[in-house]
């Protein structure tokens, strides 16, 4: 099946033991037998966590938060996966802490016009930097939503971003008064450009005028614990939300029964593969003569049904 492809390739990857990986494939079947997401879906998110480097017992810790992100903001699961795994690294956290990364990433992407790709886009720029500086996630994203906000391309605002923070880090600022400095300035357009630069400049006027909506936008991160399972369960709630959790569970129906069938399966393939080797050896007198065998037997069988019935016939005249 998929599901069991799915899975196998998780285990190639990541060099999970068998232990390992039958509870990860628990956790898929669980999730995709009580979620709108298959457990082929779930698996392809583990399988993207196992390319980041995170152990089994990581990928457990953070399905269920990333399946809630994906699901309540309509994502496709493994590059959600992808996205949440990166962050975390990017601020060294540990996985314990990716409940924590979907529910900011819930909250950003319902209160600003950041989503899953322009977050993406962003912070693979300024997060190691901000990090590095001593910034939260929460304040990193903040200042990305306020600038994203004002129409500045979330590449640019990354660049751009990390460029003011690099410069004020070489006045000895950390990141903290960095920040600060950024969102409540007083600088003009003309001595933003000059301290800044080019590629800067122009993010500072926003930044400065944006001060509450950085606070709110902080705040709101802080206290959205919940909020991506929240979203999600209440887009499962709808129809549309049925139909797929119906599906889901059909699915795992058809894996539970494959499963079931799957030694009956492997037999029938070992006897087959077992009988086209032997018929590959064999001379081409050999194959020729086991052909005309076969069609014997093909002929005979109509026969075999249809003669005692002549028989019979032929006794009531």
């Amino acid at each position: 099946s998929d599901f069991e492809f799915s899975m196998a390739k998780v285990q190639a990857v990541s060099g999970f033991t068998a232990t390992e990986i039958g509870k990860l494939e628990e956790q898929a079947q669980e999730l995709g037998a009580s979620t709108s997401r298959s457990a082929s879906d779930v698996a392809s998110l583990q399988l993207e966590l196992a390319k980041l480097g995170k152990t089994s017992t990581e990928i457990e810790q953070m399905t269920e938060g990333v399946l809630s992100l994906s699901v309540a903001f309509d994502t496709e699961l493994g590059e959600t996966a992808r996205v949440v795994g990166a962050t975390l690294n990017q601020f060294g956290l540990e996985a314990s802490e990716s409940g924590r990364i979907v529910d900011n990433m819930a909250v950003l992407f319902g209160s600003s016009a950041l989503d899953l790709e322009k977050f993406d886009a962003a912070m693979r720029t300024v997060g190691p930097t901000a990090s590095d500086m001593g910034l939260s996630v929460e304040e990193a994203g903040a200042a990305l939503g306020v600038l994203v906000n004002a129409g500045v391309d979330a590449s640019t605002a990354g660049t751009a971003l990390t460029k003011s923070l690099v410069t004020l880090a070489k006045e000895g600022m950390t990141g903290k008064e960095a920040i600060d400095a950024l969102t409540t300035g007083q600088l003009n357009t003309a001595q933003a450009f000059e301290v800044f630069g080019d590629r800067a400049g122009k993010v500072i006027p926003i930044l400065q005028k944006s001060t509450e909506k950085y606070a709110e936008l902080t705040e709101k991160q802080l206290e959205g614990s919940g909020a991506a399972l929240k979203a999600r369960k209440i887009l499962e709630d709808t129809a549309q939300g049925g139909f797929d959790r119906l599906r889901s569970s059909v699915e795992a129906l058809g894996i539970s029964f494959g499963e079931g069938l799957l030694p009956l399966v492997n037999e029938m393939t070992d006897a087959v593969s077992g009988f086209a080797s032997r018929m590959a050896s064999m001379s081409d007198e050999a194959k020729t003569a086991t052909v005309l065998f076969g069609g014997f037997l093909a002929a005979l069988g109509p026969a075999l049904i249809v003669l005692p019935n002549l028989v019979n016939g032929l006794k009531l005249v």
